[in-house]
């Protein structure tokens, strides 16, 4: 998917996301212009975070 133009070239957009089995909530989700495997990793590091913080968010 081409998704921008950056300099007026076609930048590839790639959309990495982590869900929750159980709840299928949405943990973690970014759109990076590459695959690489240290992105991936980045988000599951700041996921755990994220997680806590939308646990809060939520009605009870």
């Amino acid at each position: 998917m081409t998704g921008c133009t950056v300099g007026g070239k076609a930048t590839p957009i790639r959309i990495h996301g982590l869900l929750d089995d159980a709840s299928r909530h949405v943990v973690a989700l970014e759109a990076h212009t590459t695959e690489k495997e240290v992105d991936m990793l980045g988000m599951t590091v700041d996921a755990p975070a994220s997680s806590r913080q939308a646990r809060r968010a939520l009605p009870r």
